[in-house]
């Protein structure tokens, strides 16, 4: 037994937490220093620990979970319009607006509050891209007032200098968005819907989806009204 010991001590081997050598270990890769811990399922927060695989389905999940009642809450707590969700390209594209105020960009600072918002309602960090629409650059249509229907609260406005076809001018029924305005076009005054009148010549800017029957119909953000 003797022998042994004598013989591991001059191998230098020690048995009770003697000197190690490191010098071709690799380092351990740390987390970047700007790095952020991310909440789990049960809000706790942890490092990241791989890049998870964003399928469509995944994706899917998401948007169901930030549609409908978190972005009636988006728009309640910040004011801001979650306009469109879509999923592809493993991510999520996102186009918000400021409600009432549409003609003014987002600050950053209001942009990377959607985002945590989102996150939130989420329940997980998931890949993002939001767009800022921002309102009103070149109109829609130009054009006059053909009809107006109190009833059902659209107006339609034909554009006769632009032709779908031979006898078919551009027309479009409009009905005014939550917080959309009509303004008069010379002196930016502030109108109101009642103001559309048969024959007024105006121009419109739209939001969101234009339906291609004949005549379309869309949502009016802005209406401004020429000689007014």
């Amino acid at each position: 037994m003797k022998t042994m010991l004598i013989w591991l001590l001059a191998a230098g081997i020690c048995l009770t937490g003697g000197t190690h050598d490191y010098s071709d270990r690799s380092e351990v890769e740390l987390p970047p220093v700007d790095a952020k811990p991310e909440p789990d399922s049960r809000g706790m927060m942890e490092w990241p620990r791989s890049q998870p695989v964003w399928t469509n389905a995944r994706l899917g999940a998401v948007m169901e979970k930030i549609n409908g009642e978190a972005a009636d809450e988006l728009t309640e707590t910040y004011g801001i319009i979650l306009l469109s969700a879509g999923a592809g390209q493993g991510r999520i594209e996102a186009t918000v607006r400021r409600f009432g105020d549409f003609e003014r960009p987002l600050a950053e600072e209001e942009l990377q509050a959607v985002r945590s918002f989102l996150y939130k309602a989420a329940g997980e960090i998931f890949p993002l891209v939001i767009e800022n629409y921002v309102c009103c650059g070149e109109p829609l249509i130009v054009g006059k007032i053909t009809k107006v229907d109190e009833k059902t609260g659209v107006v339609l406005v034909v554009d006769e200098e632009q032709m779908i076809k031979p006898d078919m001018p551009e027309a479009l029924w409009f009905r005014l968005e939550q917080d959309g305005r009509v303004e008069g076009g010379e002196s930016g005054s502030r109108l109101t819907w009642a103001d559309l009148r048969i024959g007024q010549q105006v121009s419109v800017w739209q939001q969101g989806m234009i339906l291609t029957s004949y005549p379309g119909r869309a949502a009016a953000l802005k209406i401004k009204v020429a000689g007014l």
